[in-house]
């Protein structure tokens, strides 16, 4: 496979982890850093052999070489001009969750890669976390039975007599995701 340069911008503790993994990886032909703490950037520039280290990203997006560039550990509000320079320099992006603070900067990015025919995807890491794949195979499984066996789609022991009560003790019928399921009533 071809190697590639990649940069990453914000060094905290995630982008801290990606630039050891990229650091590693034989896909890696160089890495770049940027990170506004002087200290962290020359700790994990050293840490990880970085080819430069600097304190503005912007300063890494006219060379060549890095071709993919991961906004980690930023600030939410940087996240849609850091993309957004970033795609308009011709860089692919893996952007660290939020995508934006707005749907209109949302949609501008998601443009913005696909007029450049530029890889751009949001980084969500709990997917691969244990826990998240045990909840989901067990939301799947449960979904299965109730499918086989049901003759309707509403989970067993629901009926009128159950409400949700939220934390502040107004009840809702029609949010029963943000509120706590009890029975209002005897079975």
């Amino acid at each position: 496979m071809k190697q590639i340069g990649v940069a990453i911008v914000g060094t905290g503790w995630c982008g801290g982890i990606r630039a050891q993994a990229c650091a590693a990886s034989p896909l890696v032909k160089g890495l770049y850093l940027a990170e506004i703490r002087s200290e962290r950037l020359a700790e994990v520039a050293k840490a990880t052999g970085a080819r430069k280290a600097v304190g503005d990203y912007r300063e890494l997006l006219g060379i060549g070489e890095i071709e993919a560039v991961f906004v980690s550990a930023t600030p939410e509000t940087t996240h849609f001009p850091m993309a957004r320079d970033c795609l308009a320099a011709g860089k692919h992006v893996f952007l660290e969750k939020p995508i934006a603070l707005e749907l209109a900067e949302a949609d501008e990015l998601i443009a913005l890669a696909r007029e450049k025919s530029l890889k751009f995807t949001i980084g969500y890491s709990q997917r691969f976390n244990p826990k998240f794949a045990f909840v989901r195979k067990s939301i799947r499984a449960a979904s299965a039975r109730r499918s086989a066996g049901a003759s309707s789609s509403r989970p067993r022991r629901w009926n009128a007599r159950t409400t949700w009560i939220s934390s502040s003790g107004a009840s809702s019928r029609r949010n029963p995701c943000a509120f706590i399921r009890r029975r209002t009533s005897a079975r």
